[in-house]
């Protein structure tokens, strides 16, 4: 049997397909050959989508497009402002902070560890991911700082006899 797509391709039908032929429904396509893509689909948006804040743009002809043939727009923006495509250990990053704003002026190079320094250090820059806040303890009252950045918001107590102790609080 010949899929119903007009792609020529001939296969085998199933039980299934024939059934549903025999019913009169829209039934021969090939495994994924009814399901109209990019254009001819309902859902597409222009060759545009969003994911974790960034915008990715549908160019298959672009160099740096992945093999999906989306590119993600702060990248597309560098690349084709520097004529080549960006090393492996180069990033595009975001002066702002926001993702979806990919203009030119908005964006520079660094490298991957230009770019990790930069957003783990110092309280002043508003990315700064590695900062820790003091946390006083429910027992005894003391300021501490919890022995790992993961606990800053699970700490309670300064010490193990802090804990223990923790429904005798020490009043000042």
């Amino acid at each position: 049997m010949q899929c119903v797509c007009g792609c020529g391709a001939e296969f085998e039908p199933s039980r299934t397909t024939l059934w549903k032929m025999k019913r009169g429904e829209d039934a021969g396509y090939l495994p994924g050959h009814n399901c109209p893509k990019r254009e001819k689909s309902p859902h597409w948006k222009g060759g545009r989508y969003f994911s974790t804040g960034y915008v990715y743009i549908y160019r298959p002809d672009h160099i740096g497009a992945r093999p999906n043939g989306y590119v993600a727009e702060h990248r597309m923006v560098m690349i084709d402002h520097l004529g080549r495509n960006l090393d492996r250990g180069e990033v595009a990053h975001h002066l702002n902070g926001v993702r979806d704003d990919n203009r030119i002026e908005n964006l520079v190079l660094m490298t991957n560890s230009a770019h990790d320094s930069h957003h783990r250090s110092g309280p002043g820059n508003p990315n700064w991911m590695g900062g820790r806040r003091p946390i006083t303890c429910r027992t005894c009252g003391t300021e501490f700082l919890p022995a790992h950045k993961g606990n800053d918001n699970r700490a309670r107590y300064c010490s193990r006899s802090c804990s223990s102790n923790r429904h005798h609080p020490v009043t000042p």
